[in-house]
């Protein structure tokens, strides 16, 4: 049976029998990422829904307001790629080229010095973005992270706060503010000023001391830290990457943050980006494979000992794009802008083709043909391997800076964890709504359906 009349209405079946160790196509998954419907349905009861679509049947009157539904789009927002840097709104001002650790996965250990972005540089960025009088479509989201350890220029962060808080007061544009910090640097003057300015705050922390040794180093000043900040009841959250030495450990690290952090009660979860530690796509398929597999049991476990774990790569449902990244101002230290936090010094091999502007004589000079350029790559519409595939709205096309990092044939793997991880994500939440309408699992119940050939 050709589906396509319900893919051209960006309707998507997933044959998902295989779920329940039955032929793929005897259940499968319809989902429509623009409507936010989900269904499970039979091969039978698929192929009338297409048939109603096509006219080819009268349905009944349920079936076609639930054809309706399908179609529909309620109140699913979704993130557009830009159509100009005016439209950004994520903006990272990388505070330094500094670091006190050597992470074993670090994007920018290519690039360190002892340079800290200049004021002044600052100051034209933040002009630009509240008296250059453009509209403003989302509130600003501004950040202090990467290319070093930011809080090595905290006076600097200070400095650039007041100064935005001050500017701002003659707008009427809204931003808040984030925070990337290793966690080592914290002490009880720096969490006041985060929790007097609401400040997002991350802290990367691998949770176990073994990991966090091993790949980023001093866990007693971090751990040490991070009490400090649960007894100052200042809101933040923990970040872990996962590598292949911690991945298999991942449900080490929900118990132990339930022991030793057990105010926290959240982390989460990210895959590794380096092209240094997987050789071969089979070396990353394996990753992937072995990741999806910790996460979910992670996160089973978590929901029985009271610690939330997440992942946006597993649980894709919960965004809507065009494109991965919908494009960044990331002012560098040396005052170039770059499209992506994680390339930031010249020292590094992907430099030239994700820098798009600079400051200049105290000016910023933006190439707005090569923004555009930047952002057509890696999206939906003119990425091939996304045109017939189920998880594009949720993946975007992928991380341009993963396909700029891999090889060609690091992108298949790549793909096939983005619909592996939705399949998954479109049973669970199909799974919760079963549990709370009926006592047994939805496991169980069509299971129960297929042993009685009901389906």
């Amino acid at each position: 049976m050709d589906f396509n009349l319900l893919f051209e209405n960006n309707i998507y079946t997933i044959p998902a029998g295989d779920i329940w160790n039955v032929a793929k196509n005897r259940l499968y998954f319809v989902y429509s990422p623009l409507s936010g419907h989900i269904l499970l349905v039979s091969h039978e009861e698929l192929i009338n829904i297409e048939n109603i679509c096509r006219g080819k049947c009268v349905g009944t009157e349920v079936q076609n307001n639930l054809l309706r539904l399908l179609k529909g789009q309620q109140n699913q927002y979704i993130f557009e790629i830009p159509n100009s840097s005016d439209d950004v709104y994520e903006i990272d001002i990388l505070s330094n080229f500094k670091c006190n650790f050597n992470c074993s996965y670090c994007y920018s250990a290519a690039g360190r010095s002892s340079k800290e972005v200049d004021f002044e540089n600052i100051e034209v960025i933040i002009d630009y973005l509240f008296f250059s009088g453009h509209p403003q479509k989302r509130p600003y989201k501004i950040n202090f992270s990467g290319g070093g350890e930011p809080l090595l220029s905290f006076p600097l962060i200070k400095k650039t706060i007041d100064y935005i808080d001050e500017k701002a007061k003659e707008t009427s544009y809204r931003y808040s503010y984030g925070l990337v910090t290793n966690g080592s640097l914290l002490n009880s003057d720096i969490i006041d000023y985060i929790k007097e300015k609401k400040i997002n705050l991350v802290v990367s922390f691998e949770v176990l001391q073994e990991l966090q040794d091993l790949e980023r180093g001093n866990y007693h000043s971090v751990a040490s830290n991070i009490d400090l900040l649960l007894q100052k009841d200042c809101p933040f959250g923990i970040r872990a990457t996962i590598t292949p030495e911690s991945v298999p450990k991942m449900g080490l690290m929900v118990k132990e943050l339930a022991t030793r952090f057990p105010k926290l009660g959240a982390i989460v979860f990210d895959t590794v980006l380096s092209a240094d530690i997987f050789r071969t796509p089979k070396q990353l398929n394996n990753y992937y494979d072995q990741y999806s597999f910790e996460y979910w049991s992670a996160k089973k476990l978590g929901k029985e000992i009271g610690v939330k774990v997440l992942c946006n790569s597993m649980e894709p449902t919960s965004i809507l794009r065009t494109r991965t990244c919908q494009g960044k101002i990331v002012l560098t230290p040396d005052g170039a802008i770059s499209s992506c936090a994680r390339v930031s010094s010249p020292q590094e091999d992907l430099y030239d083709k994700f820098i798009y502007g600079e400051i200049k004589n105290r000016k910023l000079e933006i190439d707005e043909i090569k923004f555009s350029n930047i952002m057509s790559e890696n999206n939906i519409n003119n990425r091939k391997e996304c045109q017939e595939c189920y998880a594009r709205w949720n993946c975007g096309g992928g991380c341009w800076l993963f396909s700029q990092s891999f090889s060609n044939e690091f992108e298949e793997p790549f793909c096939n964890f983005t619909r592996k991880a939705l399949k998954k994500n479109l049973y669970e939440i199909l799974n919760e709504r079963h549990n709370a309408a009926k006592k047994e699992s939805l496991w169980d119940s069509i299971n129960a359906q297929i042993q009685a050939k009901n389906i």
